[in-house]
């Protein structure tokens, strides 16, 4: 893929989660705040558990 493909696919994709986000928050009246959080603590989660597992070789 060429940069500007790259670019183009990462602006739409962040459109869509704002998009997403500014729907979770119309339906379930929660503030900014508290959206905020979740997240950190999704992308917290995410990050722990997505982590490739070492792969142990033997000779």
């Amino acid at each position: 893929m060429k940069q500007e493909q790259i670019e183009a696919a990462t602006h739409e994709t962040l459109n869509e989660v704002i998009w997403l986000l500014d729907r979770l928050k119309a339906i379930s009246g929660c503030s900014d705040e508290h959206l905020a959080k979740s997240l950190e603590r999704l992308a917290s989660a995410y990050r722990k558990y997505s982590k490739p597992k070492a792969i142990s070789y033997r000779s």
